[in-house]
């Protein structure tokens, strides 16, 4: 019975084996790069440091940033250093500038073991930032030497607010303002009075990054915009013309809602902001920084 047994056992062995050949014939394996090899690309072109290297600097420098490039769900796990910024490495690129605008500010990323912080890392010094290392070791060695970990019970846990949205508060503001006008329409009533106001509410942060701004446009905030004499230096006449911008034209809605509240007569908005200008193809200027507001 025994042999019956493993002559069975043999065939449905074969059986499978047959399959798995039939199910992946054709099928062609990737060969480009793996992730020993970004790891080794990565750090060819950005410094390591040890676990104590970094304590050190930690302790005595509080002007250096430590950027926790891991997944949030890992905080739980194996907590987390405290006073370090946290970046996962998908939203590092996109983030990064807004978070540490400086190029030259002091910068450790560390990760759960380091090699995606060494990645995180080369990226950041790809992107121009000029002091850049990251931790070997990550994490795990930083707890194994008996350095301080942060847990917190709200990691991994969501509770969202349910008032109003974003898009409420645009309604609300569109209801108010209008419905804007577009990119090729604010051009022609900038040519037809030059006389009209371009207020844009973007960031200073977001132009030193852009690039561009409108031309004539004076770059601006909310608070600027309320609490200082700003608008009385700039439009004392209620019924001078302005329109409100920003990079996608959401916060210049916002903006002109708040102007017609505050008595001027005659504000709209670009609908899509810097954005749809430039899609537009109408003309812009080279931002420079400490030229925009008065």
């Amino acid at each position: 019975m025994w042999r019956v047994r493993i002559v069975l056992n043999s065939l449905i062995v074969a059986a499978l084996c047959f399959f798995s050949i039939s199910l992946f014939a054709g099928v062609e394996i990737p060969q480009g790069k793996s992730g020993s090899d970004y790891v080794k690309e990565a750090k060819r072109n950005v410094q390591g440091i040890s676990v104590k290297e970094a304590k050190e600097i930690y302790d005595r420098d509080k002007t250096t940033v430590f950027v926790d490039v891991r997944p949030y769900i890992e905080y739980a796990k194996y907590g987390y250093i405290f006073r370090r910024l946290d970046l996962p490495a998908g939203k590092l690129i996109f983030d990064i500038r807004f978070r540490v605008p400086h190029k030259d500010t002091p910068i450790i990323t560390y990760a759960k073991k380091g090699k995606g912080a060494a990645i995180s890392a080369a990226r950041l010094v790809q992107m121009g930032y000029t002091n850049v290392r990251y931790m070997e070791g990550g994490i795990l060695t930083w707890r194994r030497a008996g350095y301080a970990i942060m847990y917190s019970s709200l990691v991994g846990t969501i509770d969202m607010p349910r008032g109003k949205t974003p898009e409420e508060f645009l309604k609300e503001a569109e209801a108010f303002a209008g419905e804007g006008i577009t990119p090729l329409e604010a051009k022609k009533r900038m040519n037809t009075n030059p006389n009209t106001v371009i207020l844009d509410v973007a960031t200073r942060r977001e132009y030193a990054i852009i690039g561009v701004e409108i031309p004539g446009s004076i770059v601006t905030s909310y608070g600027e915009i309320v609490f200082t004499d700003f608008m009385k230096k700039i439009a004392p006449d209620a019924n001078i013309p302005i329109i409100t911008t920003c990079t996608t034209g959401k916060r210049g809605l916002q903006i002109a809602k708040v102007l017609k509240e505050m008595g001027y007569k005659n504000v709209t908005y670009i609908r899509g902001g810097l954005e749809a200008w430039r899609k537009a193809g109408l003309p812009t200027a080279s931002y420079v920084k400490g030229e925009e507001a008065l």
